[in-house]
């Protein structure tokens, strides 16, 4: 993966660019160019797509903004979990106050944050492993509380053939590039109007 996660805190003046003391209010995630002619990459993420409140929007796509036209940067909002923009609480706002940002969600975003297409399984991977180390350490046990669930999953991955953690996977961020990046996303609303 090609990232550089921010601090993330929020604190009284924490959506104020300062070179020196917060160079990247409201980025999760700052990607370097990876060759000359690139340009900086910056990224707001959130888990979903209704995880941000949908006043939310103007605040962060203007922080978005300020980060385009200090650093020549592309900007991206980011949402791990979703299979469309269709619904999508906060993207409204977010492009109508930086209309050149690129509003991802799920395998869009993914493909976008990792430059990999297999960039939800490797995330996947690295919180599995995570939460498996945390619970041993801790002594929780992940397999007696998600019993159910597992359970869930598994006969539904093995009616469709896949490993129920890929299964889950498909099901959260799969969907068609087109309902899943602003660049190619056309609302249905404007769809009905142009016609």
């Amino acid at each position: 993966m090609r990232c550089g996660v921010t601090s993330g805190h929020q604190s009284r003046g924490a959506s104020i660019l300062d070179p020196f003391t917060n160079p990247f209010p409201g980025a999760d995630i700052v990607q370097p160019p990876q060759q000359a002619g690139e340009k900086l990459r910056v990224h707001q993420v959130k888990s979903k797509t209704g995880s941000a409140k949908g006043g939310d929007g103007k605040r962060l796509g203007d922080q978005l903004q300020k980060l385009k036209q200090y650093y020549d940067a592309d900007i991206f909002y980011d949402a791990l979990i979703g299979n469309t923009l269709r619904g999508h609480r906060s993207m409204n706002g977010v492009l109508a106050a930086a209309p050149t940002a690129t509003v991802l969600v799920g395998e869009a975003a993914f493909r976008e944050l990792t430059g990999s297409e297999i960039g939800p399984e490797l995330l996947l991977r690295v919180y599995q492993n995570a939460f498996s180390e945390a619970a041993r350490l801790s002594g929780y046990q992940i397999e007696f509380m998600a019993s159910g669930i597992v359970t869930t999953f598994k006969g539904r991955a093995d009616e469709a053939g896949e490993g129920y953690l890929e299964l889950l996977l498909k099901d959260s961020t799969g969907g068609l590039a087109a309902a899943q990046d602003s660049r190619y996303y056309t609302p249905a609303s404007r769809v009905r109007k142009s016609s």
